[in-house]
């Protein structure tokens, strides 16, 4: 079997998250170097959530071994937020087959899926498992799953 080469898309994506970390590590190098405040009403922000999860840099670190370990996969949106600074959200877009992709990849129980109708058409999947000791939300979106019945 031969190894396929990433697609553009991938590196893409890659670079992106790069670039995202290089920026977050260029933006803490200047907030430590600030030693002195004018305000002392100013709230100086660590790499840290509040409730001293895990680190942000951590985070983007683990979302960059990501793209890098499983960029053979279907094309997901990978998003890393300060908001929840301790997680990284994977979702799939296109189907059903590649949520699975990514399923397997992340090493999540298919019991531990979360299933839910989203309107008459749509639903969605979710379940959380880790990469990296980081968590991680994956959530797919796809078209409803309905069942028909033949008449007798």
């Amino acid at each position: 079997m031969t190894a396929t080469q990433p697609s553009a898309q991938t590196e893409a994506v890659r670079a992106l998250l790069a670039e995202a970390t290089a920026d977050y590590t260029d933006a803490q190098a200047r907030r430590q170097a600030q030693d002195h405040r004018d305000d002392a009403d100013l709230l100086v922000c660590d790499d840290t959530d509040e409730d001293g999860g895990a680190p942000v840099n951590a985070t983007l670190d683990a979302a960059a071994r990501l793209g890098r370990a499983l960029g053979h996969l279907p094309g997901a949106l990978i998003e890393v937020s300060n908001i929840y600074p301790d997680h990284i959200e994977v979702s799939v877009h296109d189907g059903l087959a590649r949520f699975e992709q990514w399923r397997e990849a992340l090493d999540i129980p298919s019991t531990d899926i979360d299933y839910r109708d989203i309107g008459a058409s749509r639903m969605r999947l979710q379940g959380r498992g880790a990469f990296a000791g980081v968590d991680v939300k994956l959530t797919g979106h796809a078209p409803a799953i309905t069942t028909c019945r033949v008449a007798p």
